[in-house]
């Protein structure tokens, strides 16, 4: 008893470290940007919903949110299912391509800005992808833009998903899939019955890093489009960083807070999908 005692003594001294940063740098800010939301940021003063209101008027925040929803809405499901296509890939060649994982994770570790001017050069008017498909489209200052960005945000992802989703199916036990084949289960079969139902936990995980991901992509936009994008491709970043520009904390602190209770509302309904039983 008591060296259990001291044990947990001893973990109560590598937690409370991780507290205080957290209540310092995380909580403690997160209440005082719930404080700003309902007062003046000049006088202090109580004013209900108004700055709530202000912004959800606001016609820049009402673009941004549009925009950024669409991109969610084509980017995220296409680099799921891309990453799930090459990780069952891969895997009927593990043996030959598995030392090759590394190469994968390049995307991710190569700087945005560097990423940007071969981007500029790609997509430019005049750049390359035109002149190799004769075609004579201004892909970073039209709807196309939009395109652009859901291309860059899977290429950029894309190693990272399949090696999440690669380990799914390699941890999922091989018995299973043999029991259905000597029953005669084809591959499709066995794809949806058995490897689906069993990457439950790892399609949760990929789906919330695609999804934090996806608000990541402002380095990226600004690297190629600069300071003021197409509209196609103005995001809620955009907004942030122009009222954090002009010092607009009362409308800062709502974007904030309504950008944790969006991600709260998103996660929660995808965390019941993925991790309640039954799912098939």
């Amino acid at each position: 008893m008591a060296n259990y005692m001291r044990i947990n003594r001893r973990i109560h001294y590598f937690i409370v470290p991780s507290l205080i940063g957290l209540l310092t740098f995380y909580v403690i800010p997160f209440i005082q940007i719930i404080y700003q939301v309902f007062t003046r940021f000049a006088t202090k003063k109580f004013i209900g919903f108004d700055n709530l209101v202000m912004v959800v008027k606001n016609k820049s925040f009402q673009l941004a949110i549009k925009n950024t929803a669409l991109f969610m809405v084509l980017a995220i499901p296409l680099l799921i299912i891309s990453a799930l296509m090459f990780a069952r890939l891969l895997n009927q060649f593990h043996d030959k391509w598995g030392h090759l994982k590394v190469i994968y994770m390049i995307p991710l570790v190569i700087p945005a800005v560097s990423l940007g001017f071969f981007w500029q050069i790609l997509f430019s008017k005049y750049g390359m992808l035109n002149m190799i498909t004769s075609l004579s489209i201004d892909w970073l200052n039209s709807s196309a833009s939009l395109v652009v960005l859901v291309f860059i945000f899977i290429w950029k992802n894309l190693g990272y998903m399949t090696i999440l989703f690669l380990a799914g199916i390699q941890n999922i036990p091989y018995v299973y899939i043999e029991a259905a084949q000597v029953d005669g289960a084809d591959d499709k079969l066995i794809f949806s019955s058995i490897i689906l139902p069993n990457l439950r936990k790892t399609c949760f995980v990929v789906v919330l890093f695609s999804l934090l991901n996806s608000f990541k992509i402002y380095r990226d936009i600004y690297a190629i489009f600069g300071d003021y994008p197409n509209r196609s491709v103005y995001m809620l970043q955009h907004v942030f960083n122009n009222w954090f520009r002009d010092f607009g904390i009362d409308k800062l602190s709502v974007g904030s807070l309504l950008y944790v209770i969006s991600i709260i509302i998103i996660i929660y309904p995808i965390n019941y999908l993925f991790n309640r039983e039954g799912l098939v």
